[in-house]
C-alpha cells in the first residue's frame, strides 16, 4: 500500500506471510521498462514480517506502477501494487 504521497516522493508498506528479502521496482511505464528499484530490504519476524519503502525522485504529475520483488527459500516471486 502506498501512503503519504507527495509529488516527488512516496512510501509503500509490504507484509509477507513469513521471512523474506524484497525490493520494490517502480516505472511510468506498466510493463516496467526503465524501472528504477529500492535497495533491497529483510521482513523479519522483528518487524511482524513488514517493511516500508520510499520511493524518491519522483516526477510531478506522472503516474507511477511498482512491484515488490520477493525472495523467499531461494525463489523469486512478483507482487504488484
Amino acid at each position: 500500500a502506498a501512503f503519504e504521497v507527495t509529488a516527488r516522493a512516496a512510501l509503500v508498506w509490504h507484509r509477507l506471510q513469513e521471512r523474506g528479502r524484497l525490493h520494490l521496482e517502480y516505472a511510468t511505464a506498466a510493463d516496467f521498462a526503465g524501472a528504477a528499484r529500492t535497495p533491497a530490504v529483510d521482513a523479519t519476524d522483528t518487524t511482524d514480517h513488514t517493511v516500508t519503502l520510499a520511493l524518491d525522485g519522483l516526477a510531478p504529475g506522472r503516474e507511477y506502477f511498482y512491484r515488490a520483488v520477493v525472495r523467499h527459500r531461494g525463489h523469486v516471486r512478483l507482487t504488484a501494487g
